[in-house]
């Protein structure tokens, strides 16, 4: 279990990113997942990192 400190600062880079959303209701925080701005980066990664390498069709994640 990681400290509420070591979290919180986790989802201020993902907030400042772009990559979470944060809404206050009451005294909680609600994080959501920006999925657009995930895929965006997903896109990215896969044509600057992985340009002529072959990947494979992982059937089954355990």
């Amino acid at each position: 279990e990681q400290p509420a400190s070591t979290l919180a600062h986790h989802l201020a880079k993902l907030t400042q990113t772009g990559l979470v959303t944060q809404q206050r209701q009451g005294r909680e925080v609600i994080c959501t997942a920006n999925y657009a701005c995930m895929n965006e980066l997903l896109v990215f990664l896969t044509d600057q990192c992985c340009s002529g390498v072959e990947i494979q069709q992982v059937d089954d994640v355990a």
